[in-house]
């Protein structure tokens, strides 16, 4: 009878094994990065959010010589959004009251800084027919249909600290001038792409704000700096 002797892992060697084992996972998990990595998709979803909304707009503005994005009541007549009262027609994504609702065109004119007391928006942000936080423009008008059925929102959506709006703050902003031109912008968080990143797509735009990702057919309407809205 032939005996064979069978021998099995030691409590050394699997220790051994579950040691370099765990190293090699905390070496892929910093080499990629899933936090990064998920900054990096939300930001590329933004850029994609802005470009069309900015395609849809300018079709709305193509659809017929009378088209407009508001003249002086939803429109800046001054150089700048942060002349006077003019911050009160930038409307931005996060457009709530205290009581979750969306009660006008205008973020400043409608609820002032009540518009920012929470990160939770209404359904009604993402209405496209001039109701929502793109105000005016009726896209739900066009007779060939839609070109955007509804509004982006950013997929965080929130203010800074504590619901007031600030440079860190997720959320997109739209404003307009009454000769028809506009800007929509967005902050970017990713380490990659944000301003001073290693592969930055903010402050590299020809915009006015070196910390936002803007496109528009007028890069300096929006406020640079505090106030944002």
């Amino acid at each position: 009878m032939i005996q064979t002797n069978k021998k099995g892992f030691t409590l050394l060697e699997l220790l051994i094994v579950i040691t370099i084992l765990a190293i090699l996972t905390l070496v892929v998990v910093l080499f990629i990065n899933p936090v990064e990595m998920l900054k990096k998709a939300r930001d590329v979803q933004r850029m994609s959010d802005l470009a069309t909304a900015k395609a849809a707009i300018v079709l709305y503005l193509q659809d017929n010589a009378s088209s407009n994005l508001g003249g002086t009541a939803h429109c800046i007549t001054g150089t700048t959004a942060a002349d006077g009262s003019a911050s009160a027609k930038v409307n931005t994504s996060l457009i709530v009251t205290s009581a979750g609702e969306r009660t006008g065109a205008d973020a400043g004119a409608s609820c002032g800084a009540t518009c920012y007391a929470s990160s939770t928006t209404s359904t009604l942000a993402y209405k496209n027919d001039g109701t929502g936080w793109i105000p005016y423009i009726n896209f739900a008008s066009f007779a060939s249909g839609a070109p955007i059925e509804r509004l982006p929102v950013d997929p965080i959506n929130t203010g800074a600290t504590g619901g007031t709006p600030g440079v860190n703050s997720l959320y997109y902003r739209y404003a307009c001038k009454t000769n028809n031109t506009f800007e929509l912008d967005a902050t970017l968080e990713s380490d990659a792409y944000k301003f001073g990143g290693t592969e930055p797509k903010a402050g590299i735009d020809g915009g006015n704000s070196p910390m936002r990702y803007e496109v528009g057919t007028n890069l300096n309407i929006l406020p640079s700096s505090a106030p944002l809205f």
